[in-house]
């Protein structure tokens, strides 16, 4: 299960943002691995970035849509 979430982020002149890329990794290691990887690429074609690596929890499916939990059928 893929378990972080890269989202990058490109820094516009009038302040704005721009989202350039998200990607699932394994570890957080590799996500603030490829996130510097990916900075330093655009850093030197001159753009501003940002990035977030982000903690993916998985939805629990056992729930109604009011949260109730829901008891599996015999």
């Amino acid at each position: 299960m893929k378990s972080f979430a890269l989202i990058l982020w490109l820094v516009l002149a009038n302040g704005r943002e721009q989202v350039l890329a998200t990607k699932h990794y394994d570890s957080l290691a590799d996500c603030q691995k490829a996130a510097q990887m990916l900075k330093e690429e655009h850093a030197s074609k001159g753009r501003n970035t940002r990035s977030l690596c982000h903690l993916v929890i998985e939805e629990d499916t056992n729930v109604d849509e009011y949260g109730n939990p829901v008891k599996p059928k015999p």
